[in-house]
């Protein structure tokens, strides 16, 4: 069975690492440009409805030294689309002074 992930990258993100040379980037012999990304599908939605986390795939030498860089999110066609806020009524009960 096929599945449809609909998913945002954070293209400054992406180019910015992309400058600092990060090892999920490469060129192929060809001189074509290829980036490495790793897509998480979790069981749940997180609090905004996102079930899909996208990250650039490091290689085994740098994945300590360069640690998980998170790029993007979203859904599959079985994830929830809204996000589970409070309500207005419950955000104004804060006890907080500001």
């Amino acid at each position: 069975m096929s599945q449809i992930f609909n998913v945002s990258i954070n293209y400054a993100e992406l180019m910015a690492k992309a400058k600092a040379a990060h090892s999920a980037f490469t060129r192929s012999k060809a001189g074509t440009p290829y980036v490495s990304i790793t897509i998480f599908v979790n069981d749940s939605p997180d609090q905004y409805g996102n079930d899909v986390k996208v990250t650039l795939n490091s290689s085994k030498v740098k994945k300590l030294s360069e640690g998980t860089v998170y790029i993007g999110n979203g859904t599959t066609n079985s994830g929830s689309r809204k996000a589970s806020h409070r309500p207005a009524e419950e955000q104004q009960k804060d006890d907080l002074p500001f």
